[in-house]
């Protein structure tokens, strides 16, 4: 971006390389889930797929910051507030307090359910609940509220119990499915199109920075060490994630 765009600072395309980071792990749906997913992509790879895009959908903020602080501070200035606010406040916090949560709520619920405290519709909507919760309650901290979100679900159905108990629930694809067309097609009516006929920013451009992403923003260092991954089996299937890696709404988020 910074050889492409003219007159663009180091920094400011540094930033904008950080919101093209993340693997967007709702568009990552369409090789993860459906009849096309389970008959073509293997059940490790779409584990992979989907571990590794709500992982790094959280660890996008400490490339944007970092990028932000340097273009506020001087190097040794934003290289410690990057550590001690990003990395210690709100990357380890986020980490910490996701687990705790859903820690807490999985053991209630479970003891609920065991005690006849709760019936089959109100364990469906458990995991909407919680990260509701999630939401708002970090948003009051000023830490990473996605990265707390996925920690949360991992810590939430690491025994599997809820995914047993939910396996036939058609409600939360439904509102997934919901919630995502509603964005999308918002994203799409409110998106200012004239902004893109910026005189200094021709078409090849706009062309030039979607081939370098997608051949360098995950292809290269994939294949180099897929080896050491052991989910990734062979040099077919690292070309495979390498290459699927969409930007979504994170990016739209750590640009606003």
């Amino acid at each position: 971006m910074y050889l492409v765009i003219p007159d663009i600072a180091y920094v400011d395309a540094l930033a904008l390389g950080a919101r093209v980071t993340p693997t967007d792990p709702v568009l990552s749906m369409s090789i993860v889930k459906g009849k096309y997913a389970r008959e073509y992509v293997p059940q490790h790879m779409r584990l992979t797929i989907s571990a590794e895009a709500g992982a790094n959908d959280g660890f996008g903020y400490p490339y944007l910051f970092l990028a932000l602080y340097l273009s506020r501070y001087t190097t040794g200035t934003a290289i410690g507030r990057w550590v001690y606010e990003t990395w210690l406040y709100a990357v380890s916090l986020s980490v910490l307090y996701g687990a705790f949560v859903g820690y807490l709520f999985s053991t209630i619920l479970q003891q609920a359910e065991k005690h006849s405290f709760a019936d089959l519709e109100s364990v469906q909507v458990y995991g909407i609940v919680v990260a509701i919760f999630l939401l708002g309650t970090c948003g009051m901290l000023g830490i990473d509220d996605l990265l707390a979100c996925f920690v949360a679900g991992n810590v939430f159905t690491w025994n599997d119990w809820f995914r047993q108990v939910t396996q036939d629930d058609a409600l939360q694809s439904t509102m997934d499915y919901l919630l995502n067309a509603t964005f999308f097609a918002f994203l799409g009516a409110m998106m200012p199109w004239q902004d893109y006929k910026m005189q200094f920013m021709t078409s090849w451009r706009y062309i030039v920075i979607a081939i370098c992403l997608l051949v360098f923003k995950r292809l290269p260092p994939l294949l180099v060490l897929y080896r050491i991954v052991p989910q990734i089996r062979s040099f077919k299937e690292a070309a495979f994630v390498g290459h699927f890696g969409p930007v979504g709404r994170l990016s739209i988020m750590l640009g606003s």
